[in-house]
């Protein structure tokens, strides 16, 4: 942050580029193009609209310069609260060309000084950045910043350990690494009938952490489990208002060594503190720990959230003590 606030900000090192949605070619010759939609509300919108923005790059290296920051600033965004939405998507993102591994990122929402922006007011519905693909590479989701004694904002920021690295394919060949982001933001500032909050202006960030230093850098994988939504009893929408458990699976594609690194926020969890207290990782399958979908039971005591209603997927596990029960249940499986 001080390094792109003293040269990006105080030495004016930005340079702009201006969208033209309406030029499709953009696409098509692989150049930058981006998309922006604004929605008075994110749930019963009664307004939604396309709208310019412009992105502003920054780059700076180390003095060695073999690594250094590539940053990137869209926007306007105007907020008016009452949980307004803001999308934006841009395809084809610049990145530094030197670069043969990301090593960190940061990814929020700042206002115009390049301060980043707390939750409230403004809330990360998600920011994804998507690598050559895979939509769910890097990303910044949910209640991103952390508590104030836990680091604030500055949660924002996620790096690798020293010494590790994403590899990034640079060179002019087929398989040629690209980037995309897609992100969505909502000013949540109360506005009713007789909350009339003033008009805030602020803009999307992205900084990747890059290096080229092939030799001092190991490379890393990078893999997301997900459940798929809407399908399953893992992916419940809404909770109880009482302290109860759910869990969810994967697999990993390869075998490997997981990166922990709780200073570095690795591995990362996508969560929402409204409701979420803590979380605990094994290697085994939930019915190798006991954890079996007999032990779900639909929720009863909170039938409706901003989510939407009940549906059949939205099970939990509710007994008496959840922590002691979970514990139990793992001393009793046969894993080690």
């Amino acid at each position: 942050m001080k390094q792109r606030k003293g040269y990006c900000d105080e030495q004016g090192k930005w340079t702009t580029l201006t969208f033209d949605e309406n030029d499709e070619s953009e696409y098509k010759n692989k150049k930058v193009i981006a998309y922006s939609e604004y929605a008075d509300s994110q749930f019963d919108p009664t307004l939604t609209e396309e709208r310019t923005v412009v992105m502003q790059t920054c780059e700076i290296e180390d003095k060695d310069g073999e690594s250094g920051w590539i940053i990137h600033r869209i926007g306007p965004m105007v907020g008016i609260g009452g949980y307004d939405r803001h999308e934006i998507t841009v395809i084809n993102l610049p990145h530094p060309h030197k670069a043969k591994f990301f090593t960190g990122k940061m990814m929020a929402p700042v206002y115009k000084n390049g301060e980043l922006a707390g939750f409230p007011p403004l809330h990360s519905h998600h920011v994804m950045l998507g690598f050559s693909g895979v939509k769910h590479a890097f990303e910044s989701h949910g209640d991103a910043p952390c508590s104030e004694d836990l680091g604030g904002e500055s949660c924002y920021l996620i790096s690798y350990p020293d010494g590790y690295g994403l590899p990034f394919i640079n060179e002019s060949v087929p398989y040629r690494d690209e980037l995309m982001v897609n992100f969505i933001f909502n000013d949540v500032r109360r506005r009713n009938e007789n909350v009339t909050p003033h008009p805030m202006l602020f803009y999307g960030e992205v900084a990747l952490k890059w290096s080229a230093k092939v030799d001092e850098i190991k490379p890393v994988s990078m893999a997301a489990l997900h459940m798929r939504g809407q399908y399953h009893g893992y992916v419940a929408n809404i909770v109880t208002k009482r302290p109860s458990l759910r869990w969810s699976t994967g697999t990993w594609p390869v075998d490997g060594k997981i990166i922990i690194s709780p200073e570095d926020q690795l591995p990362w969890f996508h969560a929402h503190r409204s409701y979420f207290t803590a979380f605990w990782a094994f290697a085994a399958s939930p019915e190798e720990l006991g954890l079996t979908t007999k032990l779900l039971r639909k929720v009863d005591d909170n039938n409706q959230t901003r989510n939407g209603k009940l549906d059949k997927f939205d099970l939990v596990w509710t007994p008496d003590d959840p922590i002691r029960a979970l514990e139990e249940k793992v001393a009793q499986s046969r894993k080690d």
